[in-house]
């Protein structure tokens, strides 16, 4: 018997080596029909202005668990217009109602996550004090002249930590001369020669009403001719935007010397610490009495959260015979990108050309170090020969809190460049809750959560010197004037030392702040979940932020194109690390209160997975603590995802078409066929595509790290630890990389790799100047060559120096992946994974319109299958064919459908059509009774009807305005043949509906068309019940004509208004029986 079983064994064992494919391939069947947890969508749960009570925790949790919900991320959030609860954060009842939730988790088998810090932005609290912040650095000069006694203890910045004290020498002291007139076009309050007056004290505000159509055009005369090279704008602190050109008088006109923006429409502090830094505008050397200045188009983009009084204006402009460095502010991270999603080249500039002699610029080796003055208070310095600068330069906070939060949980945001202030964050939130935890409450507590980045930009921590020097190898204090605007060596070197900072501001972001977290939530049995990117002024870089997460995820919404950029960098960040699955912050949405119902959702949720989301984070379940309030506490954002709201306890059926798609789109790798390299600049929050690919190839961005550290070359494809692969390479628009990374390239393309992209020129870093940049040169010439040439044969491989993707692929010979109409490309979207042989992709039709088409894949040998995640049903596609290795298959899509291919050549292969039709054998649509919930102000009667009609509609109150769950009842006779399959069409849900035949459930109904398969249909007799619910909204509208104390709703926001349109409800038809053609 054992020789029998031997024998056996090999026998399956030999088999499955010579098919692997088939392992893969009926593990994914399986998987389909009985899908694992991994594939359970998660939730934001958050715990709203203090209003918690266990009674509703359980509930919620309940409710989680019967849906199929596989964990909850716990944010507790204060809302100001929500009157507080009772148990406050923080508190010892708080912290105990978080450990009956984990409790709850345990027993229901539902993990629980909870944000690192109160609120959602970003990791901070009381207990973070103003050394442990997040800090800038402050700049403060004052010029010395010979013989001057300095006492340093008079310099020093009080109100900050005090960083240096240095003096430079200048070469002479250059005055301008005196301003003799100034005069403007525009009356306004103020007088225009404040503009120049000398003093911070005064100001020329714009006068807004007057340049809503004309220009203000103001006028300066000096008392001699000037040679002029950069001018200067100190601001008032109002949030303005404003464009500007500056002339001089030649002969008989005014000529134009250079033009302008100043924009400082966002007053966040969130979008960095400068709020109002000042405007530098540099220029060729230009000689000239008369100038002119004309502002224009004010305001002209929008001014962020705040109520613009004044519309801005400028206090002192300052002229100078010397260049300044432009854009020093954004430079050092002081001011930000001010919207939401920055596009990668907003922290690229371009190169400023400078034409002051370089004698007049600050030189490092004539830095002076004064900073032991200040530890001797009574000690003075004097001044050497000449005039001298001295620079007295300290960190202070950037003000940015936690937030949205009570103030008694509302402290500075913790330092991100300083692993043992994270660390120390940790302790002071989540340790308590650690603490009170036994065993099994622990291990319910499964992740540890950062939220999308929102608190804004840092440049410097305690110890910065010391790890700048171990890092670069140069000393950066020498270079700190250029936070000040002023050159050190040239524009050149100073802006590399300022690209040097922001690159070491994103590492060490990632290095002490996520790493850190990480390894805190490492230690305690929990994974660090990050969103990897950040809105309001995101100072890391991507990709590396989150690959120093355990795992990552984006972010999208609905009403509003936020999501793209959070996709693509979450998906990107987790292919190129090895990180999986891919999550997202979901359905994130504005205001609309209780009107969103699933089938609204879809569209938006299948383009989600194009992008390479393939887990939802549902955003967001507000938890209910009270039982008798409906529908509860809500707030202006996010769907309401929890059990108070209408629908949403009856939607597992779309609950299960979530983890289908996710059970589908987690399995093997994402198929990509080009690797956009992001460049190594920072801040970056995503990378840039260009040349653009054409329809019909997938790509991923790539950063510097992973392919220094993990891109290996096999037959000519770059591959990754973990399976992901690329065929071509392609390189931003940039004269810049440093050499290490070069060295890479140089391996790759030798080794087989294929790289498209112009050549660099130089490194963009100060680091082994300029050793560094004679190094780049070199190893350019030899990887490009000596000529222009577009393509340039090296080792196995190729560089492609400025060729269109179009013929690189044809050198290539890489074809498109899905071959499509032009025209459907927009519309028809898809993606493509594989596990072992198993060719898997996921296809959208995102227009309102039916689309038959040809569509051709690149796969050959292999059998197709439709795979349709709304009913769970799997069908061979049998009309197909094969040409050029590739398979042709005619598909078509129902408006907003979509559907997996799955091809295997395992799959099943039988005859027929690839889309059978339906025939319709009996109209069920007359003759319901449908019962409404009285206990929801519905009849107290069920009513009996020949014909289905809109509730809202209906001339009683009773229905127009209700709001639930109502019961469709009919009893019909039918004989099933034999073999037969038939399905019952309900036509027109508003919204959601489930099935019941002969008493057995029989699945639910949520998207177009609304149809189901009928199991159990009996021979003769049958019952048939639909469950029909709609939203909130119509009862919502139907009490805001009552008197409070009559309504039958509370919800802590309420929009609504009784002269707002109802929305459709109910169950609309043609209800049919249909029997499916073979």
């Amino acid at each position: 018997m054992k020789g029998f079983n031997l024998v056996v064994w090999l026998f399956i064992f030999n088999y499955s080596c010579s098919k692997p494919w088939s392992i893969d391939y009926h593990q994914i069947s399986e998987g389909w029909e009985e899908l694992p947890d991994s594939t359970r969508p998660w939730v934001y749960w958050y715990w709203i202005s203090d209003h918690i009570s266990r009674e509703g925790i359980t509930r919620d949790l309940e409710m989680m668990d019967s849906l199929g919900i596989g964990a909850a991320l716990i944010g507790n959030v204060f809302i100001p217009n929500i009157k507080r609860g009772t148990v406050p954060v923080l508190s010892d009842e708080w912290y105990g109602d978080l450990r009956f939730a984990l409790q709850e988790g345990s027993r229901l088998g539902i993990d629980i996550g909870i944000f690192n810090g109160p609120g959602w932005v970003q990791s901070g609290g009381p207990w973070i004090d103003s050394s442990m912040a997040m800090r800038y650095l402050v700049c403060r000069d004052t010029i010395f002249s010979g013989g001057d006694l300095v006492n340093a203890s008079k310099l020093e910045i009080r109100e900050g930590q005090q960083v240096a004290l240095f003096a430079y020498p200048l070469k002479g002291h250059q005055t301008i001369p005196k301003i003799i007139q100034v005069q403007s076009n525009l009356k306004a309050t103020d007088d225009p020669g404040n503009l120049l007056d000398g003093k911070l004290e005064t100001a020329y505000l714009f006068p807004a009403g007057q340049m809503e159509n004309e220009k203000l055009v103001v006028d300066l005369e000096f008392e001699d001719t000037i040679s002029l090279e950069s001018v200067k704008f100190i601001l008032v602190e109002d949030p303005f935007y404003v464009e500007f050109d500056l002339e001089v008088w030649k002969t008989d006109d005014f000529q134009k010397v250079c033009s302008g923006q100043i924009d400082r429409s966002n007053q966040m502090l969130t979008v960095g610490p400068m709020t109002f830094g000042p405007v530098v505008k540099s220029f060729e050397k230009t000689n000239g009495k008369k100038w002119r200045i004309t502002f224009q188009h004010l305001n002209k983009n929008r001014v962020w959260f705040t109520d613009v009084k004044r519309n801005g204006g400028i206090k002192e402009i300052l002229f100078s015979r010397k260049d300044r460095l432009e854009h020093y502010v954004e430079k050092q991270l002081g001011k930000m990108f001010q919207l939401p999603g920055p596009e990668w080249e907003h922290y690229q500039w371009e190169e400023q050309i400078s034409n002051t002699d370089t004698t007049d610029h600050l030189h490092p080796d004539q830095w002076v170090d004064l900073s032991n003055l200040l530890e001797k208070p009574n000690q003075n310095w004097t001044v050497p020969d000449g005039y001298w600068k001295i620079y007295s330069v300290a960190m202070m906070p950037t003000g940015v809190t936690n937030a949205p939060v009570s103030k008694e949980a509302q402290g500075l945001d913790v330092d991100k460049m300083k692993k043992e202030y994270v660390f120390y964050h940790f302790e002071n939130y989540v340790r308590p809750l650690l603490q009170r935890l036994n065993a099994e409450e622990k291990n319910a507590l499964k992740y540890l959560v950062i939220d999308s980045y929102e608190t804004g930009s840092q440049n410097w921590t305690d110890g910065m010197r010391a790890i700048f020097l171990e890092k670069y190898g140069y000393d950066p204090m020498p270079w700190l004037p250029v936070i000040n605007g002023d050159v050190v060596s040239n524009p050149e070197l100073s802006d590399r030392f300022l690209w040097d900072v922001r690159r070491m501001v994103a590492d060490e972001i990632s290095d002490e702040y996520v790493a850190g977290l990480q390894e805190k939530a490492e230690e305690n049995q929990m994974k660090l979940w990050v969103e990897n990117y950040g809105h309001w002024g995101f100072p890391g870089e991507f990709l590396q932020y989150g690959g120093r997460a355990d795992l990552i995820s984006g972010e999208f919404w609905l009403d509003d194109p936020l999501g793209e950029i959070e996709c693509r960098a979450a998906a990107s960040a987790a292919h190129t690390y090895g990180k999986g699955p891919v999550y997202a912050e979901a359905f994130t949405a504005p205001r609309k209160h209780y009107s969103r119902y699933p089938g609204m959702l879809r569209r938006r949720g299948d383009w989600s997975y194009i992008q390479g989301i393939n887990h939802h984070v549902l955003h967001v379940y507000i938890h209910q603590p009270y039982q008798d309030t409906f529908p509860g506490i809500n707030t202006w954002f996010g769907v309401e995802f929890n059990r108070h709201n209408s629908w949403f306890p009856k939607s597992k059926s779309w609950i299960d078409y979530l983890r289908r798609n996710h059970f589908l789109l987690q399995q093997g790798n994402y198929q990509a066929d080009v690797c956009y390299f992001i460049g190594e600049g920072a801040p970056l929050m995503t990378g840039i595509e260009q040349p653009g690919l054409r329809p019909g190839y997938a790509f991923d961005f790539i950063n510097a790290e992973v392919i220094i550290n993990d891109l290996e070359v096999v037959d000519h494809r770059l591959v990754l630890p973990n399976g992901m692969s690329y065929a071509l390479m392609v390189l931003p628009p940039l004269q810049t990389m440093r050499p290490e990374l070069l060295k890479k390239l140089e391996q790759l393309v030798g080794d087989g790799a294929y790289i498209l992209g112009p050549p660099p020129a130089r490194s963009p870093s100060l680091k082994n100047y300029p050793d560094a940049d004679r190094e780049v040169r070199e190893l350019s010439q030899k990887l490009w060559g000596l000529t222009e040439n577009d393509t340039h044969n090296y080792g196995a491989g190729a560089v492609f120096r400025s060729q269109d993707l179009e013929s690189v692929f044809q050198y290539i010979r890489l074809d498109p992946d899905v071959i499509m109409e032009q025209k459907l490309s927009d519309s028809l979207l898809w993606i493509h994974r594989r596990r072992g042989e198993v060719d898997i992709y996921f296809l959208t039709n995102q227009s309102e319109q039916l689309i038959k088409a040809n569509i051709d894949f690149r796969v050959q040998e292999k059998y197709p299958g439709l795979w349709d995640a709304v009913s769970g049903e799997r069908r061979p596609l049998v009309d197909f064919r094969t040409e050029r290795d590739r398979t042709q298959i005619e598909l078509q899509f129902n408006p907003g459908a979509s559907y997996f291919v799955v091809f295997s050549s395992n799959a099943s292969r039988e005859t027929g059509a690839n889309f059978p039709e339906y025939e319709e054998v009996l109209d069920l649509s007359v003759g319901w009774t449908i019962e409404f919930d009285p206990a929801l102000e519905g009849p107290e009667k069920p009513l009996f009807i020949n014909e289905l009609f809109d509730w809202s509609d209906a001339q009683a109150d009773s229905i127009r305005y209700f709001s639930g769950t109502a019961k469709y009842q009919k009893e019909f006779e039918w004989v099933p043949e034999t073999g037969e399959s038939y399905y019952l069409s309900l036509g027109e849900v508003a919204w959601v509906a489930n099935v019941t035949l002969n008493g057995k459930d029989i699945g639910g109904v949520w998207t177009e068309p609304a149809s189901i398969k009928l199991r159990g249909l009996s021979s003769g007799k049958n019952k048939l019940e639909i469950e029909v619910t709609n939203t909130w909204v119509n009862r919502l509208i139907g009490d805001s004509k009552l008197p409070p104390q009559e309504r039958l709703t509370w919800i802590a926001e309420n929009p609504y208004r009784p002269d707002h349109g109802l929305q459709k409800s109910g169950l609309l038809g043609p209800v049919k029986l249909m029997k499916r053609s073979h």
